[in-house]
C-alpha cells in the first residue's frame, strides 16, 4: 500500500513542483522556492520521515558556506538583504558626499572606513593605548568603577545600565541595571566540569592571551593575566542567574529606591554609577534584575585585589574594541568567536564584515535604505489581510480554549484585538543630525562617538513618552518580533519575500510559511512570558490561578514530549529556555491553517492544477521554512544559548500536534511521525 502510495505521489509531484527534478527552475534561485520537487525526498514515507521527505533533496545538495556556521532559509535571506544593502552603499561610498549629516551617509563613512585597512593597520592599537594606561594607573576600585561608567571607550563585564518600560507601568522609563554579557556567552561554559567545556575554556584563555600580547604584555604576564582573567569571570558567571531563569519577567522585577540600593551593595554605589553613566541626579528609583548577583559582585569588589579588577578591565576594553582596530586583532576575534565557538572555516568577505559592523550600530539607517528601494504597499497590504485572517481564527481558537476560565478568555480576547501589528516599514525615521561623525577621525574615534551618542539616546528616554511609532526591528532585518512592554508586532520588510511569502505563489503556502511566523508572534502575547503582561504592556497577572495552573500542566507534557527528543549523545535540549517559543510555534501553526481554511472559502482558489491538496502544501511548507544545515559547534552554542530550538526539530515536532497533518498525510497507528491523540498537546 506504501509503495502505491509512493508511486502515485511521484507522479504527482512533477504538476506540483514543476517538471525538472533536480533543480529548481534556473529563472529561480534554489532557496526562493518554499516547496519543490528537488527539494524532496519521496522515497521516504511522510508518514516516517516528514522532514526528510520535504527537505532530502535540498539537504543532500546544499552545502554550508565556509563562511557561516549554518545555513538555512534566514541565512539565504539575510544574504540576500546584505548584498542588496551593498549594492546600494557601494553606490553611496563611490559617490562625493560633501555632507556627513544624515544616517545613510554616516552608514557610508563607516563601510568606507572599515575597508580602508591601510589606514587601519597603519593607526593599529594606538586610539586604545591611552585608555589601557588610563586603566593600568587607576589607583583604587571605586576610581576604576568610576572610569568603567563613564568612559564608553573602557569595557568589563561587571554591570551595565540601560532605560527602559517600566515592567509594572510600561508608559514610564525606569533605569535597570543588570550584570554584563561576558566573553563567553553561557554561563555553563565556565562551570561545566565536562571535557568539551573545559577544553573551550582553555581555547579561551590562549585567546586572552593573544589579545593582551597584542598590547605589549610579556608573554609570561599575558598568560598569567589570562589565567587570571579568566577565574574572575567563573566567579561572576557563578553569581549570574541561568538562562532559564530569565523567562520569568516576574522574577527581574526587584525595585529599589536608589539609597537602599547603596545600602545593600554599597562597594558598587550605585547612586554614583548611575551618575556616571549619565542618568540625571531626580532619577531615584531602579530594577535590579539580578539582586542575588550584585550581592556576590559587592562581597567581589571588596575581596579582590584592585590588579586582577584591572586586568579583566584591560582585556574587555580591548576585545570590545579589536575589530574597530586593525586587521591582526579582527583576526584573532574572528577565530575564537566565528571559527572555534561556531565552527566557520572562513571569513566573510570584508565588504560584509564591514556592513555587518555599521548594521550592529545603526541599524535604522541600513532600514531606511532599504526600504527606499524594496519596500513594497501592495506587499504590506496583502499581509496585513492575512494577518486579519489570523487574528480571527485566533477569536475562535480562545473561545474554544477548554482550560481556560471564561474571564480570562474575555480578557485574552481583549489583549488580542488590541496588538499593534506593525507591516514593513516606519513612516518617519532618526535623523541622525545629532550623531557627529567626520572622515576626519580614525574608524574607532567614530565607533567611540558612536557608542556615546547611543548611550546619550538611550538616556534621554528619562524624559521623553513612551513612543508608540517607533520600530524596534529595522525595515532590512529577517526577523518578526513581539514586543510585550508594548503589545505590538513588528514584520519588517524584509522577511516578505520567497521562501517566506511570494505573492505569485498558492496562499497554502504563503500562510504555512509567513502566516504561521506571524501566528506565533502573535502567540507571545499568550506564552509564560506574554501572560504576565496586559493588553497595554504592563506586568500584570490577569489570568487566574487555576489557568496558570492548567497552563502548566500542558507545559509539562510539551516539556515531556521535547525532552525526549535526541540530537546525538552529547547534545540535550533545554526545554526551560526553549518553552516558550515550542509554545508559540504550536499557536502560529494552528491558528495559520485555520486562517487558509477561512481564506479558501472567500476566495476563489489559485493554481488549480496543484495536484497535492492546499492542506498538504501548508504543512510541506512550515518544514520547508524550518530546513537548516548547521555545523556542530554552531549547534551547540544554540542549544546553550538560544531560545529557540534547532530547524530540524521545529520543522515537524509542532506538527505531530495535529489531526489535520496526519489526516493530510494519511498518517496513522504504525507510522514513526505518528502521536497517539492522547499524548498530543495542541494546548491552543
Amino acid at each position: 500500500m506504501r509503495l502505491f502510495y509512493l508511486s502515485c505521489l511521484a507522479a504527482v509531484l512533477g504538476l506540483l513542483f514543476g517538471c525538472d527534478q533536480h533543480r529548481a527552475s534556473r529563472a529561480t534561485h534554489w532557496d526562493e522556492v518554499a516547496v519543490h520537487r528537488s527539494h524532496m525526498d519521496t522515497t521516504v514515507h511522510p508518514g516516517d520521515d516528514f522532514y526528510r521527505y520535504t527537505n532530502g533533496g535540498w539537504l543532500a545538495h546544499t552545502q554550508i558556506p565556509k563562511d557561516l556556521p549554518e545555513y538555512n532559509t534566514f541565512y539565504y535571506l539575510q544574504n540576500k538583504v546584505f548584498n542588496d544593502l551593498l549594492t546600494a552603499l557601494e553606490r553611496q561610498s563611490s559617490s562625493r558626499i560633501d555632507s556627513i549629516s544624515n544616517g545613510p551617509s554616516k552608514v557610508a563613512l563607516l563601510y568606507r572606513q572599515f575597508l580602508d585597512t591601510l589606514s587601519r593597520n597603519k593607526t593599529g592599537i594606538t586610539p586604545i593605548l591611552p585608555v589601557i594606561q588610563h586603566i593600568k594607573k587607576t589607583e583604587s576600585k571605586a576610581a576604576l568603577l568610576e572610569l568603567i561608567a563613564k568612559d564608553t571607550r573602557v569595557s568589563a563585564p561587571f554591570f551595565t545600565a540601560e532605560v527602559g518600560a517600566d515592567l509594572i507601568n510600561s508608559t514610564h522609563p525606569i533605569v535597570y541595571v543588570g550584570p554584563h554579557t561576558l566573553g563567553l556567552r553561557h554561563r555553563d561554559d565556565y562551570l561545566s566540569l565536562s571535557t568539551k567545556a573545559q577544553d573551550l575554556r582553555q581555547s579561551y584563555k590562549s585567546y586572552i592571551n593573544s589579545i593582551l600580547t597584542e598590547v605589549a604584555f610579556k608573554s609570561q604576564n599575558s598568560y598569567d593575566m589570562a589565567q587570571r582573567v579568566l577565574e574572575l569571570e567563573q566567579l561572576l558567571a557563578k553569581a549570574q542567574a541561568p538562562a532559564e531563569r530569565l523567562q520569568h519577567p516576574e522574577l527581574l522585577n526587584n525595585r529599589y529606591a536608589i539609597l537602599d540600593a547603596n545600602k545593600a551593595f554599597p562597594k558598587l554605589a550605585p547612586k554614583k554609577r548611575l551618575e556616571d553613566w549619565g542618568i540625571p541626579a531626580h532619577v531615584d528609583t531602579l530594577i535590579i534584575t539580578q539582586p542575588q548577583y550584585f550581592k556576590r559582585l559587592n562581597v567581589l569588589l571588596d575581596s579582590l585585589p584592585l590588579s586582577q579588577l584591572k586586568e579583566l578591565t584591560v582585556f574587555h576594553t580591548l576585545n570590545t574594541s579589536s575589530q574597530i582596530l586593525n586587521r591582526p586583532l579582527e583576526k584573532k576575534k574572528w577565530s575564537f568567536y566565528k571559527s572555534i565557538l561556531q565552527g566557520a572555516q572562513t571569513e566573510q568577505p570584508a565588504r560584509k564584515r564591514a556592513l555587518q559592523m555599521a548594521n550592529e550600530l545603526l541599524p535604522e539607517a541600513l532600514g531606511w535604505i532599504y526600504a527606499q528601494r524594496y519596500g513594497n504597499e501592495q506587499t504590506n497590504a496583502h499581509i496585513t489581510q492575512m494577518t486579519t485572517y489570523i487574528i480571527a481564527a485566533y477569536q475562535k481558537r480562545i473561545q474554544a480554549l477548554p482550560w481556560m476560565h471564561p474571564d480570562t478568555k474575555s480578557k485574552a480576547l481583549q489583549k488580542l484585538n488590541h496588538i499593534d501589528i506593525k507591516v514593513g516599514h516606519p513612516d518617519s525615521w532618526n535623523s541622525y543630525q545629532s550623531l557627529n561623525l567626520t572622515s576626519e577621525n580614525t574608524y574607532y574615534e567614530n565607533h567611540i562617538a558612536l557608542r556615546k551618542w547611543l548611550r546619550q539616546q538611550n538616556m534621554a528616554l528619562l524624559n521623553q513618552a513612551r513612543n508608540d511609532n517607533k520600530w524596534r526591528l529595522a525595515s532590512h532585518q529577517v526577523n518578526a518580533q513581539y514586543f510585550p512592554d508594548t503589545n505590538q508586532i513588528i514584520i519588517p520588510t524584509a522577511i516578505l519575500q520567497p521562501p517566506l511569502y511570494d505573492a505569485a505563489q498558492d496562499m497554502a503556502s504563503n500562510f504555512g510559511a509567513i502566516g504561521a511566523i506571524i501566528g506565533h508572534e502573535i502567540t507571545h502575547a499568550f506564552d509564560m512570558i506574554g501572560a504576565r503582561y496586559d493588553l497595554d504592556g504592563n506586568l500584570n497577572a490577569w489570568w487566574t490561578p487555576e489557568d496558570y495552573t492548567q497552563f502548566n500542566l500542558l507545559i509539562e507534557a510539551l516539556n515531556h514530549q521535547y525532552a525526549a527528543i535526541k540530537l546525538n549523545d552529547s547534545l540535550a535540549i533545554n526545554i526551560e529556555l526553549t518553552r516558550n517559543e515550542n509554545i508559540a510555534d504550536l499557536g502560529g501553526i494552528a491558528t495559520a491553517y485555520d486562517a487558509l481554511q477561512e481564506w479558501i472559502k472567500d476566495h476563489a482558489t489559485p493554481n488549480k492544477e496543484l495536484s497535492a491538496t492546499p492542506e498538504q502544501r501548508f504543512f510541506m511548507s512550515w518544514t520547508a521554512t524550518w530546513r537548516n544545515k548547521q555545523r556542530i559547534e554552531a549547534l551547540s552554542q544554540q542549544l546553550k544559548v538560544d531560545t529557540h530550538l534547532p530547524g530540524q526539530i521545529r520543522a515537524v515536532q509542532p506538527l505531530r500536534q495535529f489531526s489535520s497533518f496526519y489526516n493530510a498525510f494519511d498518517i496513522g497507528p504504525g507510522d514513526l511521525e505518528y502521536l497517539p491523540i492522547e499524548t498530543r498537546v495542541p494546548i491552543w
